[in-house]
Order: C-alpha cells, then sequence, then structure tokens
C-alpha cells in the first residue's frame, strides 16, 4: 500500500517558486511529497486511469476518464500549484475553473453572465472537445512559456505527461480544467482584442464562449470568430452556435440576461413542485418520482433518499447564489428547512 507524505495545499509565492525551478523528477517528486520511485512508476504505467460513461443533461454520454492512484494523489498535489500560476495572471474575462487569491472577488457562472446583462445581442459558442482537444505538447508549451512559467523543458514535460492521457487532457482529472484554462490563454486575448476592435463584450467559462454587442451580430463576424479559433487549433461545435436577440429571452450559462441575471422561472417552478411532492407524498415517494427510472440504480432507500436530499439542496443553493437575499430564495430554503426537520422528527 502507498503511504502518502504530509503535504500542505497551501501554496505561497516561495514554494511556488521552487515547483517553478525544479528541473528533474527527483525536484518535481519532493514539491510534491512524493518519494521518485512512485512518480517514475505512474509514468511508466498504461493503467492509470478508469473509464466510463456520464449521460449529458441533454442526450448522449460524454466518456468520462477518472485518474487511479496514486496518480490521482500527484494530480491533485499539482493542482494548487497550477491554481497559484494560473491565478497570477487569469484574465479578467476568465469566469470558468478560477481559484482567485486571497483579496479578489471569486467568479463563477453568475459573474460571467453578469458581464452581458442588457446587450442587444448574444452570442454563444461551445468549443468541441475542448479537454481531449488539448494535447500534452500544448499543456508543456503553456507551462513553459505563460506569463508564470517553469524553467526546465524536463519538469515541464513531466507535469505534461502526469496530467495526460494517450497525450491529451482527460475529462475527468482534477488539473485538467485550470491546464485547458492555461492553454486557452493565448487565444483568450485573440478573442478580446475581436471583441473591443467590434466594441463588443467577451467572457469565458470553460468551454462556453459569450459575446455581446449594443449592435448587430453578422454571419461575416461569427465566422471571423470560428476562424480565430481555428488558427489556434480549435474547433466551434456547429449545432450551439446561437444568436439570441434582446427581444427574446437571452441566456448566458444557463441564466438569463435580459434585464438582470436571473434564474428561469420554469426552474423556480418545478423546484417548488419538487418541494411539493416532497411534502405531500413523503420523502420516499418524492426521490422516487424525482428519479424516474433511475431510482432502481440506488442501493437502497437510504441512498435513494440521501441522494434526492443532496440534489435538491444543491439546485436551491444554485438559486440562491443568482437571487441572494431575494423573496424567492428564501422562501426556499425555509421550506427546505422545514422538510428536513419534520422527516427526522417523523
Amino acid at each position: 500500500m502507498l503511504t502518502l507524505l504530509p503535504f500542505d495545499p497551501k501554496v505561497n509565492d516561495r514554494r511556488l517558486g521552487v515547483f517553478l525551478r525544479c528541473g528533474s523528477l527527483e525536484e518535481v517528486a519532493r514539491c510534491l511529497c512524493m518519494e521518485p520511485e512512485v512518480v517514475a512508476m505512474v509514468l511508466e504505467s498504461d493503467r492509470n486511469y478508469h473509464e466510463f460513461p456520464l449521460r449529458k443533461k441533454k442526450g448522449g454520454f460524454r466518456i468520462i476518464h477518472s485518474p487511479a492512484r496514486p496518480l490521482r494523489d500527484i494530480q491533485e498535489r499539482l493542482l494548487p500549484y497550477l491554481n497559484r500560476m494560473y491565478g497570477s495572471y487569469v484574465p479578467s474575462f476568465v469566469h470558468g475553473f478560477v481559484s482567485c487569491r486571497p483579496g479578489r472577488s471569486s467568479r463563477n457562472i453568475v459573474t460571467n453572465a453578469g458581464a452581458h446583462v442588457g446587450s442587444a445581442q448574444v452570442l454563444n459558442l461551445d468549443i468541441r472537445d475542448f479537454f481531449p482537444g488539448i494535447t500534452a505538447e500544448q499543456v508543456r508549451e503553456a507551462l513553459l512559456h505563460g506569463p508564470v512559467a517553469m524553467h526546465t523543458l524536463e519538469a515541464a514535460s513531466i507535469v505534461a505527461l502526469l496530467s495526460t492521457r494517450a497525450w491529451r487532457l482527460p475529462a475527468g482529472s482534477p488539473v485538467s480544467p485550470v491546464l485547458s484554462n492555461m492553454v486557452f490563454y493565448k487565444t483568450d486575448y485573440t478573442l478580446e482584442a475581436l471583441a473591443k476592435r467590434l466594441q463588443w463584450r467577451y467572457t469565458r467559462y470553460a468551454d462556453d464562449l459569450t459575446f455581446s454587442s449594443d449592435g448587430i451580430i453578422t454571419n461575416e463576424q461569427t465566422g471571423e470568430i470560428m476562424n480565430a479559433l481555428k488558427e489556434d487549433g480549435f474547433a466551434v461545435h456547429p449545432h450551439k452556435v446561437r444568436r439570441q436577440s434582446l427581444h427574446r429571452t437571452q441566456y448566458v450559462t444557463g441564466l438569463k440576461v435580459n434585464k438582470k441575471v436571473n434564474v428561469d422561472r420554469r426552474y423556480i417552478r418545478q423546484l417548488r413542485a419538487v418541494l411539493h411532492s416532497w411534502e405531500k407524498e413523503g420523502l420516499s415517494r418524492a426521490a422516487e418520482r424525482y428519479f424516474g427510472s433511475r431510482a432502481v440504480r440506488f442501493r437502497n432507500a437510504s441512498h435513494l433518499q440521501a441522494s434526492f436530499k443532496a440534489a435538491v439542496t444543491g439546485k436551491i443553493g444554485f438559486v440562491w447564489m443568482v437571487k441572494r437575499d431575494e423573496p424567492v430564495a428564501v422562501q426556499l430554503w425555509q421550506r427546505l428547512r422545514e422538510l428536513e426537520r419534520a422527516a427526522v422528527n417523523y
């Protein structure tokens, strides 16, 4: 059994400097508080990932490659260093997978959507195969030539190999999000410069790109964006290019932005219906109704009920994040707490 040495995830400037100056596998391992033999073993192994399908919300499946131990331990220890590197130069218009330094405001889908409120037109584009479209070579170059960079080719290559599967960023790895941001850094500024020239606003949340304008966004201008992405090796999903007028409901990362950042009323109605089912039919029946045919996949009734409560709590937490202190958010939280207390007393 692998015995892990103690590791402090709080990376300060001194520790980051030591990591950036690494020149060998042994020095990288020392920064991770890992035995060099373990890191070498992982680099040579072809059994570092578990593969499984994950159902998408709108149909189909996404293949997830989850790192097995000890690779997961290595990647989780790499993550604080990578977050500190990217957090030192993250652009103001990037809102996804950003670990902000103390004193800076947090970023999320709400801040991403907020940049586009009240625009005449909103353009959304999704990048096809964002993680697996990024190669180990691109990761290594981002580590070597970014604004905050590693000093040696050997160490950057080791980190790139520890972070990729079959020379590609895997969906399911804890380091893939921040590394994708680092690789996309140059493209981000290309797109931001294009947006400035056209007097637009640009933000990105992971693979979701949003542009907004006080005027009309034409097909030719959309094509210019897609060509800029293509030049940097990225492709837009052809079925996920959406132009939205102010006269219709505009969405950015799932939130309405016509007049203010808001949650769709249908989402609130569905959430109230779930709480009503819980109140009138009981926890078990409400959980079965919520998961439908998927309910049979749970180990037992306790697992089903716990998963249901976690899902409902997460949805209400999402509403609270968007509509903090507004009556609808307060009422949903209060109703949830009352139902939880009633279930305990029962």
